[in-house]
């Protein structure tokens, strides 16, 4: 147990440890219950496959146990069964993949979801490809040294700091699934040249291989060391911070969906004034209507690293 000051208490438990976890949350007493677990720390899918199923499951039995009347938990926008348009919150899951793998990822998020909604109250986060500080994809992320994508492959991003706005204001939100993403997915052959630029990473070209699948990726494909042509450009000096460059627009609380508008470009590097970067990028006019912000798992090509939720082409499994 520890404190941030301000009346936070931070304590460290493991969340596969039934008893202690219960004790816990017993002991905090919270109101609300905000669930973002995730193990990726070492690529291991299979891991944050389980956390999401037994995780969730110690977690919530622990909440509902001390108490809690409302629990928010994260969950992904790339799950939906393909398609040709932009996936709502009414799409189904793709729990009946072709593949085995993306199948084992869309069963464990639906098991995530599914027990989420046991809560007396609950909102389910389904965010887009997080980027922006400490993600894969920002400077010095992990696909700032990979090969990335290029094709039609689309994907619904989500800047980090957007992701945790969207958290809190998801305390007051009704029951039920929202997409939290950028508001306006792009295909790789738009946004991965962008994001080498933004990072100082070797450009994609139109000859990376792209394989080809008829419901989606298993997982994100391995990334593998971009060809070393020299020591990569120095990017743009930067104070990389969770402030947005760009501004946020929210839809309205009307809206199942919610859509933010920002300069993807910038947020990839986060560099300070560099609104504009790439105008090919900003999102564009404000979603209305349910889940206009969500591209889902498809037919297509499948290489579009952690891709969020896509349609047409195929969204990762994170």
């Amino acid at each position: 147990m520890g404190s941030w000051g301000g009346g936070v208490t931070v304590c460290v438990g493991d969340v596969y440890d039934r008893q202690r976890l219960g004790e816990l949350v017993g002991a905090a007493r919270p109101e609300v219950v905000v669930h973002q677990l995730t193990d990726l720390g070492a690529r291991d899918f299979a891991a944050n496959s389980r956390i999401r199923r037994e995780g969730t499951r110690n977690l919530v039995d622990a909440a509902l146990a001390a108490g809690v009347r409302r629990v928010v938990s994260q969950s992904i926008a790339w799950a939906y069964e393909p398609g040709l348009a932009p996936a709502d919150e009414g799409t189904p899951l793709d729990v009946h993949a072709a593949d085995e793998g993306r199948r084992t990822t869309v069963e464990a998020v639906a098991t995530l979801e599914a027990i989420t909604a046991e809560a007396p109250e609950w909102v389910v986060l389904r965010y887009g490809m997080l980027y922006g500080p400490g993600t894969w994809y920002t400077t010095g992320g992990l696909m700032a040294s990979s090969q990335l994508p290029y094709g039609p492959d689309v994907t619904s991003f989500l800047h980090v700091a957007d992701a945790a706005e969207a958290a809190v204001a998801a305390l007051t939100w009704p029951s039920g699934p929202v997409n939290i993403v950028d508001d306006e997915p792009l295909p790789a052959s738009t946004w991965a040249p962008a994001f080498a630029r933004a990072v100082g990473a070797p450009p994609p070209t139109p000859s990376t291989p792209t394989p080809t699948r008829t419901r989606g990726p298993a997982a994100p494909p391995t990334p593998t060391p971009a060809p070393s042509a020299g020591p990569p450009p120095t990017p743009p000096s930067s104070n990389p911070s969770l402030n947005p460059p760009s501004r946020v627009e929210r839809l309205p609380p009307s809206s199942p969906s919610r859509g933010f508008r920002r300069d993807l470009a910038a947020g990839f590097h986060d560099p300070v004034g560099a609104k504009g970067s790439d105008p090919a990028l900003r999102g564009g006019g404000e979603r209305t209507g349910p889940g206009r912000g969500a591209a889902r798992g498809g037919a297509g090509a499948g290489a579009s690293s952690r891709t969020g939720g896509q349609r047409p082409g195929a969204g990762a499994g994170a």
